[in-house]
């Protein structure tokens, strides 16, 4: 019971942060105003996650452990590389559709300077979600239909530009919109990832 209220807690703690993230924007959110908000302790959040940007960093690995989720769920309905392709750039379009707090959240931390055990702790937290959506991929490398890559660069070609849309449509740009994205950007992601290999 003490576990299971602890973890409660802990993500009372985290929607409460997200839910100020989202209203003041990520840098000029204090601790204070995520205590208040929570109705917490600071002991309780120092003892959770070390400080403010414990937290930030907590959130921001449960943003992306949610969204790696959706999309690995995506890619292993499809059977074929381009399928798989085209469901993890609609299902990243979904996410961002169905959760905009944390898409806009996960943008703005990506940009947010982390000490040198933070930035370690962060990249391999990213490699392990990564590795078993690449893992649906091994196949189609080995047969030469994508290109062998590392994680950062599939990232580069496959969501660059879902990425750069994700963050003008947050931030209310005109113009653009994620239901025309999800008719345009798998077939630019698929033919990015055919350009690459015939590149190498």
């Amino acid at each position: 019971m003490v576990r299971r209220d602890g973890l409660r807690r802990r993500e009372e703690i985290l929607d409460a942060a997200l839910a100020c993230f989202a209203e003041g924007g990520t840098l000029s959110v204090t601790l204070e105003q995520i205590l208040a908000r929570a109705g917490a302790s600071p002991s309780s959040v120092y003892h959770h996650f070390g400080g403010r940007q414990g937290v930030a960093l907590a959130l921001l690995q449960r943003c992306l452990t949610r969204l790696f989720a959706r999309l690995e769920a995506a890619v292993a309905a499809e059977q074929g590389a381009e399928a798989r392709v085209t469901a993890m750039v609609r299902a990243h379009l979904d996410w961002v559709e169905a959760e905009p707090a944390e898409a806009s959240f996960m943008y703005q931390m990506s940009g947010a300077p982390l000490g040198d055990d933070d930035r370690a702790r962060h990249l391999a937290f990213k490699s392990a979600l990564y590795a078993p959506l690449l893992a649906r991929f091994v196949d189609f490398v080995a047969s030469g239909e994508i290109p062998a890559l590392s994680p950062p660069m599939y990232d580069v070609i496959l969501m660059g530009p879902t990425h750069e849309l994700s963050r003008r449509v947050l931030a209310g740009a005109p113009g653009l919109d994620l239901e025309s994205a999800r008719a345009l950007l798998p077939r630019v992601a698929w033919a990015a990832m055919q350009g690459a290999k015939t590149a190498r």
